[in-house]
């Protein structure tokens, strides 16, 4: 690409409202067809592809610099996406297992907290025995509670309905 680009020809960029429309007009009169003397149209365009796998021309070229490249390639992205799988698998697995824990350690909690306070009941200490006896299953809702909360929460977030906390400050334009 070769491109003559004369600055001075060029409108300047400002937040000056005079220069903005400037720009504006002489925009409209390249697109019309109608060039002002001594200003030059520039125009460039970026091809971004975000993927593992080149485009097909590309893929050509490097089959071009060495064979078997595009093959080697493609291999490298299967083997990157399986052990991408197997990892998202692995991290599934293990919370689920550690879910699972959560479940029989929060079971165990429950029942030995009921059981001294059942214990503490007979024993003639009503008080103590039934908060001991409630206190795991109040844990228990309050958690549930909590954990929709955050739910709820992240949903709305993610769907942009969230408030903020400081709203965006309007630019000072005094300097």
């Amino acid at each position: 690409m070769n491109h003559e680009t004369d600055a001075s020809s060029c409108p300047p960029a400002s937040n000056d409202d005079g220069n903005l429309d400037a720009a504006a007009e002489a925009n409209a009169e390249a697109r019309s067809g109608q060039l002002p003397s001594g200003l030059i149209v520039q125009r460039e365009e970026i091809q971004i592809s975000i993927s593992p796998i080149p485009t097909a021309e590309e893929l050509g070229k490097y089959e071009s610099v060495a064979s078997g490249m595009a093959n080697r390639i493609l291999d490298m992205a299967d083997n990157q996406a399986k052990h991408r799988q197997r990892i998202e698998w692995e991290e599934t697995r293990s919370n689920a297992e550690f879910q699972k824990r959560h479940q029989w350690f929060r079971f165990i909690f429950a029942m030995t907290a009921l059981g001294a306070g059942v214990f503490l009941m007979y024993t003639g200490a009503l008080v103590w025995g039934s908060a001991v006896a409630i206190s795991p299953w109040l844990l228990q809702m309050i958690e549930y509670f909590w954990d929709k909360f955050r739910y709820w929460q992240t949903r709305r977030a993610e769907a942009g309905r969230v408030p903020r906390l400081h709203p965006p400050q309007k630019p000072d334009n005094t300097a």
